[in-house]
């Protein structure tokens, strides 16, 4: 048996490629990926990386429970209007014509946590948080969370 030569050890190396040097090796997006194929990765890993699941699971649970307590909201808000009205001057005060009706309440302040923020979606927001920690009792901690939940809500469009 023969050993084999320092020439022959550096032959076979550089003949064939290496093993190691492409395993595990990325594949690259080409540049016919189109805009949309681009948008979707982008926002798949943003979801997969942004923030931990119990952090986005909060997050969505905050967002919810704030579109569900404006519904509600709004609900009770357009029953008590209704009633007002319904009522021929049995609720009326003294003064009441001098409000001026531009002032009055956002029509789109149902939808205000709907698409896009508008302008009364920080008026619902502050709503929200008052009612959540005021009117249910909750810390400082709470508020963080719906502040914090709105912002990547909002930042995330």
């Amino acid at each position: 048996m023969t050993c084999p030569t320092k020439a022959t050890t550096t032959t076979s190396i550089t003949k064939g490629a290496h093993p190691k040097r492409n395993v595990g090796k990325k594949k690259s997006v080409g540049l016919s990926s189109s805009l949309a194929t681009l948008w979707k990765l982008a926002t798949i890993k943003k979801k997969q990386y942004l923030h931990s699941d119990n952090t986005t699971e909060k997050y969505n649970g905050y967002v919810t429970w704030g579109k569900e307590w404006l519904a509600s909201f709004s609900m009770e808000e357009q029953e008590a209007e209704s009633k007002w009205k319904a009522t021929p001057g049995g609720l009326s005060a003294e003064g009441e014509n001098e409000i001026n009706e531009n002032t009055m309440e956002d029509p789109d302040f149902c939808h205000a946590f709907e698409g896009c923020p508008m302008k009364c979606t920080p008026q619902a927001i502050a709503m929200f948080l008052a009612w959540k920690c005021f009117v249910e009792d909750n810390g400082e901690a709470t508020a963080d969370g719906i502040h914090a939940a709105f912002l990547a809500e909002y930042n995330g469009m």
